[in-house]
């Protein structure tokens, strides 16, 4: 049974593929009666002859060429109307062709009568973040004068999402993006020395991992036009803290006591983060089009903090587990970010008839 359906699907696959092997050879020898009967002005049959080929039978470059035989022979009937239906259709299929010295002058004329542009885009980023908190004024129940805490980015976070791209201009682009994010950092603080028996040394370190909302607006710039698109960026993201879960110890370098910990501290409960925050933002990148079908898109930019993450009415609650239990206060801080992020970009064309001034 096995084996006899085995036979069945190689001699289905090899009809196909003579079907489709006999089809493109039919539609390649109709390409050539096309290109002779235009050559000698017997334009009348060539749209016929050539339209079911278009849609299935031909390659990128006789689907091209036979969408300029239909064209010109349009225009050589003066069936303008017929002309613009053609060349729309050209359009769409190859919104960033360029013309060639090859390119007969009344095609030429037409196509420069149509503008092309990317309307806009969608696209979907994703890509991995480091952290870079900054104390601007330290807090906490030991000498501030005498020690301070270190912040350190710890291992990177991710951000994905999806972007909505308009086109300014042919290099200028206004981007929107919402992005789901984690980030995460560290900290710790040895405070200083202490003699007394009854309060001996102690070191504090802290994990905070924080998931956000990002809502990034931008300009980019385009450098350069071609295959390979080097750009610049510059804009500002707002944040919505969806929640924070910090993993706080305490811990005795002589040994004297046990490690203090538990489970992790969710912030949301201590109430003790801004929920919206905001950021600028600089970058730059490189955009590689894909067959004129869209842009694989590499990403490098920095966020700049503009708003404290620390909610300063909340800091000192006494109740707060942080303070009672890890003698730890929360600095007023600020929170620099790194982005690198792969992305896909998919842009959606729109050909408009404009006048010819010469």
């Amino acid at each position: 049974m096995v084996k006899k359906i085995l036979i069945l699907s190689i001699i289905l696959c090899t009809l196909v593929a003579f079907k489709v092997n006999s089809q493109s050879e039919e539609c390649v020898f109709r390409l050539q009666e096309a290109e002779r009967l235009y050559s000698v002005g017997q334009v009348e049959n060539i749209p016929q002859m050539l339209e079911s080929c278009i849609t299935e039978g031909f390659n990128k470059e006789e689907r091209l060429q036979a969408y300029k035989l239909i064209i010109l022979t349009f225009l050589s009937e003066d069936n303008m109307q017929k002309a613009d239906s053609a060349m729309v259709d050209f359009l769409k299929r190859y919104p960033e062709y360029e013309i060639t010295p090859a390119d007969p002058a009344e095609f030429v004329y037409l196509k420069k009568s149509y503008k092309t542009i990317p309307s806009f885009s969608l696209g979907v980023i994703g890509g991995v973040n480091l952290s870079f908190p900054y104390s601007v004024e330290p807090f906490g129940p030991h000498n501030l004068e005498s020690a301070s805490g270190t912040y350190k980015a710890t291992g990177p976070g991710f951000q994905a999402g999806a972007s909505v791209i308009k086109y300014l201009s042919p290099r200028f682009d206004l981007n929107l993006e919402i992005l789901y994010q984690q980030s995460v950092y560290y900290y710790s603080l040895i405070p200083q020395q202490q003699t007394s028996v009854f309060n001996p040394n102690y070191e504090i370190e802290i994990y905070e991992t924080m998931s956000l909302l990002a809502f990034p607006l931008s300009c980019t710039v385009d450098l350069t036009k071609g295959k390979w698109r080097p750009y610049l960026r510059a804009g500002i993201v707002g944040t919505y803290n969806l929640g924070s879960t910090i993993d706080p110890k305490r811990y005795y370098s002589d040994g004297s006591l046990d490690i203090v910990s538990g489970e992790n501290i969710a912030t949301n409960d201590l109430n003790n983060r801004t929920q919206l925050n905001f950021y600028g933002q600089a970058g730059a990148g490189l955009k590689f089009d894909y067959r004129g079908k869209g842009y694989f898109l590499f990403d490098m930019r920095f966020l700049a903090g503009f708003t404290k993450i620390v909610n300063a009415e909340n800091r000192l609650d006494p109740h707060s587990e942080l303070i009672f239990r890890y003698k730890h206060i929360d600095d007023d801080m600020y929170i620099n970010m790194w982005y690198i992020s792969l992305g896909w970009i998919y842009p959606i064309y729109v050909s408009e008839k404009q006048p010819i001034f010469k």
